[in-house]
């Protein structure tokens, strides 16, 4: 009885190939997320303003405006 196969591979080898590329997609999205904890560790997200803050309230440099320098300095 001939070997099934699915394109030019085995479906025992496709099946190893799906199992694998299933648990890369699984490391993706848990790097992913781990990358915006640390982000929100970083720079946490400001309860109000943005890029437009209320009278007082101070605007973050993650929300500066000025692209004439980095980000990270700021519009105070």
């Amino acid at each position: 009885m001939p070997t099934e196969t699915i394109g030019h591979i085995s479906r025992e080898r496709y099946e190893q190939i799906i199992a694998a590329d299933r648990e890369l997609v699984g490391q993706m999205q848990r790097i992913q997320f781990t990358i915006g904890d640390h982000a929100l560790e970083i720079e946490p997200m400001q309860p109000n303003g943005g890029a437009h803050p209320a009278a007082g309230e101070r605007r973050s440099a993650s929300t500066c405006r000025c692209r004439s320098m980095p980000m990270t300095w700021g519009c105070r």
